[in-house]
C-alpha cells in the first residue's frame, strides 16, 4: 500500500539459519545406498527424524569413506520423508549438491562407482 512517501511491504517470514548436521560414512556401500542419482547434480539421503527442520538448506559436516577430514557443505533440502511413511520408507531428508559442492559430488560418484543402484535400494529397505 502506497501513501505518498511511505510504502508498506508485506511481512516476510523471519530468517532461519541453516541447521547443522553431521554424518560420516565408514564404507562405500553405505554411501552408495544414500546417494540420490536422480538429482541433476546428485545428492545424499540423510536418515533421521527431521520433522522440525524449517530451513531450505542445511550445513552438512560430511566425512567420506577413507578420508580423515570432514568437509562443511551448504546443501539444499530437496525432499523429506517423515516418520511412519508406508512402504518401509526410512525417515530422513534428501540433500542436493549444488555448484559450490560440485567437487565433493564428483568425489562421492568416484567412491560409489563400483556399486549399483540396486544395491543401494536394497540397503535402504533394510535401514
Amino acid at each position: 500500500m502506497e501513501n505518498g512517501l511511505l510504502q508498506t511491504l508485506p511481512a516476510t517470514p523471519a530468517y532461519k539459519p541453516p541447521r547443522l548436521l553431521k554424518i560420516h560414512f565408514d564404507d562405500p556401500a553405505t554411501l552408495a545406498a544414500c546417494y540420490l542419482p536422480f538429482l541433476k547434480q546428485g545428492g545424499l539421503f540423510v536418515p533421521g527424524d527431521y520433522e522440525e527442520l524449517s530451513s531450505d538448506a542445511v550445513m552438512l559436516l560430511l566425512r567420506l569413506p577413507g578420508e580423515s577430514q570432514a568437509e562443511m557443505l551448504r546443501l539444499d533440502v530437496v525432499c523429506s520423508t517423515p516418520q511412519g511413511m508406508p512402504g518401509k520408507q526410512p525417515a530422513g531428508i534428501g540433500l542436493g549438491f549444488n555448484a559450490e559442492t560440485a567437487r565433493v559430488a564428483a568425489r562421492v560418484r568416484e567412491i560409489i562407482s563400483p556399486f549399483s543402484a540396486a544395491q543401494g535400494s536394497a540397503f535402504l529397505e533394510s535401514w
